[in-house]
């Protein structure tokens, strides 16, 4: 089990943001490579963003952070690369 960790931004500083540890089961498929990553923004929102130019959401964890970050909520989510 472990931590994910990231950076947030709070007015000109910047503080790390450490998830407890998490343990999460992938549905995985043979032949596919998957990445997972913890994003201040969910799965919809990115691919809203990109405009639809992200690989394929496969999971999505929705996490809450401890006060004082500017973002409230982090997700980890893994996803399949589109070939």
């Amino acid at each position: 089990m472990n931590p994910y960790i990231t950076t947030d931004n709070v007015g000109t500083k910047t503080k790390n943001v450490e998830t407890q540890p998490v343990t999460i089961t992938i549905p995985v498929q043979a032949g596919n490579e998957y990445n997972a990553a913890m994003y201040f923004y969910s799965a919809e929102q990115r691919n809203a963003y990109y405009k639809g130019d992200v690989d394929d959401a496969v999971l999505e964890v929705e996490l809450e952070l401890e006060s004082g970050f500017a973002n409230t909520h982090a997700y980890i989510i893994v996803y399949r690369e589109c070939k």
